[in-house]
């Protein structure tokens, strides 16, 4: 009885940390989706902004916006900095070309 009280134990404790490592698994994916998300939203502003589209680019800075706001707590990452500094690059370009 002992042992099956232990094998049962050591098998929810591996459940256990399956679990765990599969919720980790699924926020890994999700931030890497998102981050594609944005690199390729900032890069369509980007283009939409030298073309001067504007109304075009008002859904995409939107997009950008939110997608980046997911990242804010990463810009002590070199390459999120980056990034970030370059929506801030492109919307600054924006306002230039607007005004």
């Amino acid at each position: 009885a002992e042992q099956s009280e232990e094998l049962v134990s050591d098998v929810c404790r591996d459940i256990k940390s399956l679990d765990v490592a599969k919720r980790n698994l699924t926020l890994t994916v999700t931030v890497l989706k998102r981050l594609v998300m944005l690199v390729t939203a900032l890069e369509q502003l980007r283009s939409t902004a030298e073309c001067r589209h504007y109304q075009q680019a008002s859904s995409l800075i939107y997009a950008v916006e939110e997608l980046s706001s997911h990242f804010q707590e990463l810009s002590h990452v070199a390459r999120v900095a980056d990034l970030l500094e370059r929506k801030a690059a492109v919307f600054s370009d924006l306002k230039q070309q607007i005004l």
